[in-house]
């Protein structure tokens, strides 16, 4: 699924492979890695936050908090990266439980640029590594398109980051408990930066 865990479509591999996978048979692909990075996106609250305060002339401001919420799944340009890419969770889909797909991971992200941080970008990659040789396939922003592309968490306010600094937290994923297909995120930060000074919080969002 969108950002691997998705629909928890992983979930019904793991049930296929507990019923029905031969002694020594392997599940293809087997293992996963979950990868996290900074975006600058300069654009994002003009087009998608503050188009609502004056939709054709109507006031449709009480959208603004939904829309905030709810991670969009897109092709971003690899040219919005703004920090060094981020291994938060590996997964052996050989041998994990369902258990395992809800997480809590910590993530350190360094900028590369001085830029303004804007947005979280969560992508993955699926290896077969029982191959000789291993195929790995990524679904990153740097890859060819993907029917999963990218999935971009965006902040309220952004981060004024100067390159080598770094933005830290930890990443909450889990199902919904009204609806195991949508996942519920949470994201916090820390970021102790030349321009601004120390800023941190935690933003919640709804994958649905």
């Amino acid at each position: 699924g969108y950002a691997l865990f998705y629909e928890s479509m992983l979930d019904t591999v793991l049930v296929a492979r507990d019923r029905w996978l031969a002694p020594g048979g392997i599940v293809m692909p087997d293992k996963a890695c979950l990868w996290m990075a900074g975006a600058a996106d300069p654009h994002f609250k003009a087009d998608k936050i503050d188009f609502w305060g004056d939709v054709y002339g109507f006031d449709m401001s009480c959208i603004k908090k939904t829309v905030r919420v709810e991670p969009l799944v897109e092709s971003i340009r690899p040219e919005i990266l703004c920090t060094k890419p981020f291994v938060l969770k590996n997964v052996n889909i050989a041998t994990c439980t369902k258990a395992d797909l809800s997480f809590e991971c910590p993530y350190r992200l360094q900028a590369t640029r001085n830029d303004y941080l804007t947005s979280f970008v969560l992508y993955f990659d699926v290896g077969f590594t029982k191959c000789e040789p291993p195929i790995w396939m990524t679904t990153g922003p740097r890859a060819q398109y993907t029917h999963w592309r990218q999935t971009v968490f965006h902040m309220h306010e952004e981060l004024v980051v100067s390159a080598k600094e770094v933005v830290s937290g930890k990443v909450s994923c889990r199902p919904n408990e009204k609806n195991h297909r949508d996942l519920d995120f949470r994201i916090s930060f820390s970021h102790k930066g030349k321009v601004n000074g120390n800023k941190s919080g935690a933003h919640d969002f709804k994958m649905r």
